[in-house]
């Protein structure tokens, strides 16, 4: 009897994990056919406040949690790393994550961040 329950966690699971992936592949598929802006998807203020709280995370993340794990060697060498959260990228697309070699700054477009924060949620 277990087991005929444990089955339906796992269909319910694989439908959910379905669904997801066709998801992400159309969002995919739509961004690499076609030059489109998804700059409309979400409204200035959850840009925004993703920019404020994120933006944040991930740089006490890079920064903090990170680096204390690396060697001096390569502390030194990210030390002139900035990250940088615009808004939206150039072209409002869902993958703006971009770096800049010379000068050490990296691009992380909120937009992006969000998009990524959905499908996440979206996968559990």
């Amino acid at each position: 009897m277990m087991f005929i329950g444990g089955l339906g966690k796992l269909k319910c699971f694989f439908n959910k994990s379905l669904q997801s992936l066709i998801i992400l592949v159309l969002c995919l598929t739509g961004q690499f056919a076609f030059a489109k802006n998804y700059g409309h998807w979400y409204s200035e203020e959850e840009l925004k406040y993703i920019q404020s709280v994120y933006g944040e995370n991930i740089r006490q993340l890079f920064f903090i949690d990170v680096l204390a794990h690396l060697s001096r060697a390569e502390r030194k060498s990210l030390s002139a790393v900035e990250i940088e959260f615009p808004l939206k990228g150039r072209a409002s697309g869902l993958f703006e994550y971009a770096m800049h070699l010379k000068t050490g700054k990296m691009y992380i477009s909120a937009l992006s961040v969000k998009f990524f924060d959905d499908i996440a949620i979206a996968m559990a």
